[in-house]
């Protein structure tokens, strides 16, 4: 293992990795990307229904996560103690925290999707090994005239100023896979590829699953697109793998209008 960087280094990369597993659109890119997509669709016709969709991320072994933040702490520690330099404690990492929370929430029309990503950084060798948490929100909001709109915050790189762009012209309808195989999580009805489906993405994640219908009602998100509610993957170049799963889901709701204005 290499020396410790400074933390703010690492959460910015660390954040990054975690952010590995979802799509900026919110789809989840473990499932193939565009390959893996429902015939793309108009806003307008994405959904016909509101809906308000939660997932989690979190560690798929949360022993080998506390050893990955221990064995780093070790690191740091054990180099400072060498030129007799102060050392902070360890940073507990909680069992319930979770690394990333995505919400997609429409009316009917507009579209937004929201990620809340958290972190704790690696030990900060010039702060006593001291590790500081890191966290960004980002939000992508597709408004019912098809304009795109992007914002967000982040605590190492400071606030995402909003950037906009008119609708983009339609493409032609993609292949949709047969999404054959049925899960069922935290009681909700998921669609997942099948075994040979999941052969071609086996590289990126160990296992993808999508919500198609939520009460009898087809749920898409701004794209068209079946909306991944559970991913079993890895980080990219880390030995740990992270597992994302669908926290509620909620149909044909009462949606404030104010969520889908610009900031």
């Amino acid at each position: 293992m290499s020396a410790p960087t400074q933390a703010p280094v690492f959460s910015a990369i660390f954040l990054a990795l975690l952010c590995s597993a979802c799509s900026p659109s919110g789809s989840s890119q473990t499932a193939g990307g565009d390959a893996a997509a429902a015939p793309a669709a108009p806003a307008a016709q994405a959904a016909a229904v509101s809906y308000e969709i939660v997932t989690e991320t979190r560690p798929k072994d949360f022993a080998a996560y506390k050893k990955f933040q221990e064995d780093a702490y070790t690191l740091c520690a054990n180099t400072l103690k060498l030129s007799q330099r102060a050392v902070v404690p360890i940073t507990e990492v909680s069992p319930d925290s979770s690394l990333t929370r995505e919400t997609w929430t429409s009316d009917g029309k507009n579209f937004l999707y929201k990620s809340e990503v958290q972190a704790l950084g690696l030990p900060d060798l010039e702060a006593g090994c001291q590790q500081k948490p890191g966290r960004s929100i980002e939000y992508r909001l597709t408004q019912a005239d098809g304009s795109h709109h992007h914002w967000g915050e982040d605590s190492v790189r400071g606030p995402t100023p909003l950037s906009s762009e008119a609708a983009l012209e339609q493409m032609p309808p993609l292949p949709t896979p047969s999404y054959s195989r049925e899960k069922t999580v935290n009681g909700i009805a998921l669609r997942c590829p099948s075994a040979e489906e999941m052969r071609l993405v086996a590289q990126v994640a160990e296992e993808t699953c999508f919500i198609d219908t939520l009460g009898g009602h087809r749920v898409r998100d701004a794209d068209g697109r079946l909306i991944g509610a559970y991913t079993v993957s890895q980080f990219a170049g880390a030995a740990l793998h992270v597992v994302q799963v669908p926290i509620s889901a909620k149909v044909q709701l009462a949606v404030n209008p104010a969520l889908f204005k610009k900031p």
